[in-house]
């Protein structure tokens, strides 16, 4: 019998996050009332800050207080579905790390003031969110990771199979956008032992994202992880969603 279910946020890439996947997966969190979120990362994208933009007119947006007012309001809606005396974590990732070099390569100067680092300015702490500065576990023999740990491959699963076979562990991860499951077993004379890599996909409108024009497209699947925990025992899933945000979980459908 299922003791504990966890639901794995991925990449939402604010302000570019898929409005109807997001809003979808909040209404199924309110329904299936799980044990735990956790959040592969990237759930801000910040590019006025990223070393793409760097010198051009993009740096110079505006923008980056309201999309962080964005990304603290999307996680408290969140842990607000969660629940408040349950656990919720994130992950460093690479996009997040944006702001922190940004600050290191052009104003080291003021690296140390109290408030500037990002999970203080989307107000982690306030909403009780946990956050990793590196892969942790979140249920027994799997890590939490965002992805970009180690090299990445073009094949679905295969990144968080090159992080499961570096580290030993189970491994739940995002950074690729895309979608995949790979199981791996080790042994001799008949006694195995299993483990699994999961990506989860992406929650991003790829319409939003313009460095992906001009094709408007990519290998990329929207949808979210789940975890059943059943002991020690931990069984994955991807859940694919559509392209409008529409999801289906255990015969329901949820939009």
């Amino acid at each position: 019998m299922t003791n504990k279910r966890i639901v794995v946020i991925s990449d939402l890439q604010v302000p570019y996050n898929h409005e109807g996947a997001t809003n979808a997966l909040i209404r199924f969190i309110k329904r299936i009332k799980p044990d735990a979120l956790a959040c592969v990362g990237d759930e801000a994208d910040l590019p006025m800050v990223s070393r793409w933009e760097d010198g051009y007119r993009g740096e110079y947006s505006p923008a980056i207080q309201s999309d962080l007012d964005t990304t603290r309001g999307l996680l408290g809606a969140f842990r607000k579905a969660l629940g408040a005396d349950k656990p919720f974590t994130i992950v460093r990732s690479n996009h997040t790390d944006r702001l922190e070099r940004y600050i290191e390569r052009k104003a080291p100067a003021i690296a140390s003031l109290r408030g500037l680092t990002y999970p203080e300015l989307v107000g982690l702490k306030e909403l009780d969110i946990t956050w990793l500065n590196q892969m942790g576990e979140i249920a027994p023999g799997v890590l939490l990771a965002h992805g970009d740990e180690g090299s990445i491959s073009q094949v679905s699963g295969m990144t968080g199979y090159k992080l499961m076979d570096a580290t030993g562990k189970s491994v739940v991860c995002g950074h690729t956008h895309r979608q995949g499951l790979v199981w791996a077993s080790k042994g001799f004379n008949g006694r195995l032992e299993s483990r699994f890599a999961l990506e989860v996909g992406h929650l991003m409108d790829m319409n939003k994202a313009h460095y992906l024009r001009p094709r408007g497209a990519a290998n990329w699947q929207l949808g979210f992880g789940m975890l059943e925990v059943t002991g020690k025992h931990v069984t994955p899933y991807a859940v694919p969603m559509r392209p409008d945000g529409s999801f289906t979980w255990a015969g329901k459908t949820f939009d």
